[in-house]
């Protein structure tokens, strides 16, 4: 009976969800649209504690008055796993784009997934980061408390909880100063400039007082851009690049599933770097994106190179951005072909598109 109820309601969360979002999306009205996010959030999390409270069994039984510490060692990483590191933690590249910038200067671009040495290793939790602990009863999913806690010098994160089984759910910006705020729900809204991370434990009964390290999963993804010179002369000093209509503004976060729903409007993002000396590789900061389970069309604007400003320099590309995934849009600036064929006096194509093997660092046109 229980099984058939949970199926039952898993199925009514689900086409729930979908309703209700599509009608967000087709509404232009912002009051509407936020009305109707309130009621999607009250739905989504509502079953989803429903499920969790019709699926656990009691694991500690005799629940005692008082609390105790928890201790956990913090550490962050990008969806590692072995079989990705067995093939270098890559995707293949996605096509090559080539174009003219001038007579003496090509451009060429391709997007790649960074290797786990520099995306997905695993890497400390800086001390002084701020963490919502959110702790719930592991019988019922009843949150029992929430906890505004900072990583110590030591990299250790101290929880206070009762004597009896829970579950904590670590929640943060990866931020020394910005908190998630605690609103005693497990739904939030939150904007794309947030780095989020998230932990779920197992359950935690009450004889255990130390349960080792916990990793955090990073929800979003985040991209940059990096340009090369390989020209014989000059460097780069500066670029300004801009990924257009690559993210959605905002998100609807399943805190206790570590779900990313995105939200509202596509935006801009700008990525760019300026130095005081040329450089024969220069490349910007990560910027957050956060995911979407469609790929999205996106173009991708050269402004700048060495403060000088460029025209019509752009290109167009469709990609999925993974949650949990760091990427690298690389730009590659190279001596000039010779001028493309021109046939009945117009120029026959340019953009050049070629297929990239990662294996054996080979170009096909």
């Amino acid at each position: 009976m229980k099984k058939t109820l949970i199926m039952v309601m898993l199925l009514y969360s689900d086409l729930l969800s979908r309703k209700i979002y599509q009608l967000i999306n087709s509404l232009d009205n912002k009051m509407k649209r936020q009305n109707l996010f309130n009621i999607l959030l009250g739905s989504l999390f509502a079953v989803s504690t429903f499920l969790v409270s019709c699926s656990n069994d009691n694991p500690d039984e005799n629940i005692t008055s008082g609390s105790r510490i928890l201790k956990f060692k913090v550490s962050q990483d990008f969806n590692e796993n072995t079989a990705e590191r067995a093939v270098e933690g890559m995707e293949n590249s996605d096509t090559i784009y080539l174009k003219k910038l001038n007579d003496s200067t090509q451009i060429k671009a391709v997007i790649k997934q960074d290797i786990a040495t520099s995306s997905r290793a695993v890497y400390p939790v800086p001390a002084g980061t701020r963490v919502l602990a959110i702790v719930s009863n592991a019988s019922t999913n009843d949150i029992y408390k929430m906890h505004e806690l900072t990583v110590g010098s030591d990299g250790i994160l101290s929880c206070e909880v009762p004597n009896f089984a829970v579950r904590i759910i670590f929640y943060s910006y990866n931020s020394t100063s910005d908190i998630p705020i605690s609103d005693s729900s497990y739904g939030a809204m939150e904007n794309y400039s947030h780095d989020i991370m998230w932990f779920k434990t197992q359950v935690i009964n009450s004889s255990i007082n130390d349960l080792g390290t916990i990793k955090f999963e990073h929800l979003i993804s985040k991209v940059r851009v990096k340009m090369h010179d390989y020209r014989t002369i000059s460097g780069i000093s500066s670029f300004d690049t801009t990924l257009k209509e690559c993210t959605y503004q905002d998100a609807l976060v399943d805190i206790y599933n570590g779900t990313v729903y995105p939200y509202d409007i596509l935006i801009d993002l700008p990525l760019k770097i300026s130095t005081g000396t040329l450089q024969a590789k220069l490349e910007s900061d990560y910027k957050i994106i956060i995911p979407d389970e469609n790929a999205l069309t996106m173009t991708l604007t050269v402004n700048k190179i060495n403060g000088t400003a460029l025209t019509g320099q752009a290109m167009a590309f469709t990609k999925k951005f993974k949650a949990g995934y760091a990427y690298t849009i690389h730009l590659y600036l190279e001596a000039a072909a010779p001028s493309p064929i021109l046939i009945d006096g117009n120029i026959s194509q340019e953009w050049i598109d070629e297929v990239y093997d990662d294996t054996n660092n080979i170009i096909t046109l």
